[in-house]
């Protein structure tokens, strides 16, 4: 019996903004900070465009990473959102 789990992957958003280069500098910035505390997650950020913003997410594969990350973010000032699918 061959039973399949199926991965949920977690969005987390660490803002959304009207320019590329903002998201980038953000990018460069979350990263940093992010890649101190978790090692496995540096450059795994995004930058995707939907409704003429461009948004900084990051995916994570369960809910308490996604968890511990946005409260390490916010712990540093910086926000963060988790998405729900």
């Amino acid at each position: 019996d061959n039973i399949k789990l199926s991965k949920k992957l977690i969005k987390l958003q660490f803002g959304a903004f009207s320019k590329m280069k903002n998201a980038e500098d953000q990018k460069e910035k979350v990263n940093k900070i992010i890649s101190n505390e978790f090692p496995e997650l540096s450059n795994k950020l995004k930058i995707i465009e939907e409704n003429r913003l461009f948004k900084l997410i990051l995916i994570s594969e369960t809910n308490t990473m996604a968890k511990s990350i946005c409260d390490f973010s916010k712990s540093k000032k910086m926000s963060c959102l988790i998405l729900k699918k």
